[in-house]
């Protein structure tokens, strides 16, 4: 199971485990592992990739990919990933614990009890995805940093703009697009899955509804594009949308930031974390 064995490290470096850090992404379908070494700007080394099945709960699997590959319960900096859309986000200043645990129980009332929470800049990000989530991460990852990728890809989008009305979409891996609209404190998120019938203009007219439901203005409207340049589909889509959305922006740019951090062909959240360590300096 376990894909990397890192040999080309010392022993001496292997054994220091505050030079590493250690990422592990769990969605619906499966998770995987990543080891990264932070003096190193190459590729991360992946420990184990899973994908579910009917034999066992998915929290059960997790765990016994984890058993099987001990170097993952090494005393490592560890981020999770949660990767779902199953996502509420609060104000930060109108995070009631009360209120969030009623609204938790009407929108996910099999999984109230395992509501994930990270917190980003004024939002507040309450999350689930599998029964029995929260009580693994607090037993198989204690001290880990929990976070939705949704959140990962909301911190990013900040970094880069800072002012007028971001628009951030993101072609992920899972054949997912991820819009992110942010202005002024105003955030909307959109998690699409095309289907063999989705096309630009559908495309168009969602991203639009998120720019008017943040009251953007067009002079002000920054959009970036991310998507892997080897996947030619998605690709072709990006540049046809850029295109499309013109009459709605004041400039664009196309980035393929997996690749520049040595990650290609990771979803974006996951590059982001297992490169967070030696990547803080970088301009993303």
């Amino acid at each position: 199971m376990s894909d990397n064995q890192t040999p080309k490290y010392s022993a001496a470096e292997l054994a220091d485990t505050g030079r590493w850090h250690l990422v592990v992404r769990i969605g619906n379908n499966g998770a995987e592992a990543w080891l990264n070494y932070i003096a190193d700007t190459s590729r991360p080394n992946r420990l184990f990739a899973i994908e579910f099945d009917d034999s066992e709960t998915p929290i059960e699997q997790l765990e016994r990919a984890v058993y099987d590959n001990p170097r993952v319960l090494d005393d490592f900096s560890t981020d999770v990933i949660i990767d779902t859309d199953r996502v509420m986000w609060v104000p930060r200043s109108a995070d009631d614990p009360e209120v969030t645990r009623l609204m938790a129980d009407t929108l996910w009332p099999a999984l109230a009890t395992d509501v994930l929470t990270d917190r980003v800049d004024s939002e507040v990000c309450h999350f689930v995805l599998t029964p029995g989530l929260a009580t693994c991460m607090q037993r198989t990852f204690p001290g880990a940093r929990v976070v939705c990728g949704l959140s990962v890809l909301r911190r990013f989008v900040a970094k880069r703009h800072s002012e007028g009305t971001a628009l951030f979409i993101d072609f992920s891996d899972k054949g997912m697009i991820h819009i992110l609209a942010t202005r002024s404190g105003k955030l909307l998120f959109a998690v699409t899955k095309p289907s063999e019938h989705y096309d630009v203009p559908t495309l168009v007219r969602l991203i639009v509804n998120a720019l008017e439901a943040c009251e953007y203005e067009r002079s002000e409207t920054h959009l970036t594009i991310n998507s892997d340049t080897s996947n030619t589909a998605n690709h072709t889509i990006a540049s046809r949308l850029a295109e499309a959305l013109e009459p709605y922006i004041a400039d664009y740019t196309h980035t393929d930031t997996a690749a520049r951090l040595g990650t290609n062909g990771m979803p974006l959240p996951l590059a982001l974390s297992a490169t967070r360590r030696n990547t803080t300096q970088q301009e993303l």
